[in-house]
């Protein structure tokens, strides 16, 4: 599973960008891998593009594995989602330094995604190849070098998300032969499959109350990456909501404006650049309504969309879409950016610049996140301090435009 799931994982994850990624991670792509096209609609028979698009066939998320050629249905899946993680050619990357980003982790090869943080910001949960060709989950204190192996399976465990009471995990995994949805305590044990479609399933979310969980699903007919939502104790309940990648509920429940849980998540357009955007929709347990594009750009994906612990900020990565890297799968982009902007869609604030690719954002406490990046040669988590950039976004400071996010499609 590469870095390269978002671009995230099945798709970025690194992570799929459509992932990602499957990306990754919270990404495949997470949200995965490493998490989320050239067309909304697949052409059968025929190897995907790697533009970043409407999520289909062709969707860009982030790739999970690394293959010479793609030759089975699973091999398949992972090209689409090569954007839900990091490109693979990180260490050509130049290493980029700033005063308020430390390293969390360090692997020396292989790759370190998807991450996400317990409710008290003390642990962090991850996926990563460093062990070996395949990824698993770890888990470690925040600010200590010792990691604890979760899983360790010959398929990839990837795209880990903490329930809201710090006890369970639910992740992504292809042990089954298929990408399903699974659950395990946070401290280790048997994974139990939560999902029972034969589809590809991937970067799954907590409800608030932690009862539910929305997840993706490679639609059989349609073709999309659905989303849909389950009770977390039983697979039969399965409910579609839409079409889009790597959802994720607001961790406040009833916060949407039509009075339901908002689920966040990116989502391709089906005319002009089609590249993703980030949207919102609320979802009361029936119906999903009051769908809401937050930020969009006519040249940049916004991929790998992740709520603030209190439901007000929105964080999420920008990757060009005007390189060579669109088109081939063996070119990266010039760089990924991490963005932040109200829920609202206003008091937008770049985070990160220059020539690192940065992808896979996680809050780990009011004034801090983690996110996956190449910036030191290699593919590991930092950590970034946001208080000077949230001070800026509430005085209403944005430097928009220098990364084109201003630039709006008609």
């Amino acid at each position: 599973m590469k870095l390269q799931n978002c671009m995230q994982h099945i798709g970025s994850q690194l992570g799929l960008i459509a992932l990602a990624g499957l990306v990754g991670g919270c990404t495949i792509a997470r949200q995965t891998t490493t998490a989320p096209a050239a067309s909304a609609q697949p052409t059968n028979g025929s190897q995907p593009s790697h533009t970043v698009t409407a999520e289909s066939n062709q969707t860009v998320a982030g790739k999970l594995t690394e293959f010479e050629s793609w030759e089975t249905a699973r091999d398949k899946l992972e090209q689409d989602l090569r954007f839900n993680a990091a490109p693979s050619l990180m260490s050509q990357m130049s290493p980029m330094r700033s005063p308020n980003v430390t390293q969390v982790t360090f692997a020396h090869t292989g790759e370190v995604f998807d991450p996400d943080v317990t409710p008290d910001g003390n642990t962090v949960v991850f996926a990563s190849s460093q062990h070996t060709v395949t990824s698993d989950l770890y888990v470690k204190s925040m600010g200590a070098r010792v990691q604890t192996q979760l899983t360790r399976d010959p398929a990839n465990d990837a795209m880990p998300t903490i329930s809201p009471d710090g006890n369970r995990i639910a992740f992504a995994s292809d042990r089954g032969g298929s990408w399903d949805i699974y659950v395990m305590p946070i401290t280790g044990g048997r994974p139990l499959v939560v999902s029972s479609s034969r589809a590809h399933e991937i970067h799954p979310s907590w409800s608030p109350d932690g009862t539910k969980i929305v997840f993706n699903r490679r639609g059989s007919v349609s073709g999309r990456w659905e989303m849909w939502v389950v009770d977390a104790d039983d697979a039969t309940t399965a409910q579609f909501i839409g079409y889009g990648l790597f959802p994720e509920f607001c961790p406040n429940a009833g916060t949407g404006m039509a009075g339901g849980d908002r689920i966040l998540f990116q989502q391709g357009r089906e005319r002009g650049s089609r590249a993703f955007s980030v949207w919102t929709l609320d979802y009361d347990g029936i119906n999903a309504t009051a769908l809401t594009e937050i930020v969009s750009a006519a040249d940049y994906a916004m991929i790998n969309p992740t709520w603030s612990p209190d439901g007000k900020w929105i964080l999420f990565a920008s990757v060009p879409t005007d390189d060579e890297w669109s088109m081939l799968a063996n070119i990266e982009p010039r760089e990924a950016s991490l963005w932040l902007i109200d829920v609202d869609g206003t008091d937008l604030v770049r985070l990160t610049s220059g020539d690192a690719i940065d992808l896979m954002p996680t809050w780990a406490s009011p004034n801090r996140v983690l996110f996956a990046s190449n910036r030191d040669g290699g593919e590991n988590l930092w950590s970034l301090d946001l208080e000077d950039a949230l001070v800026l976004a509430v005085m209403g400071e944005s430097d928009a435009d220098y990364a084109g996010v201003g630039d709006q499609e008609d």
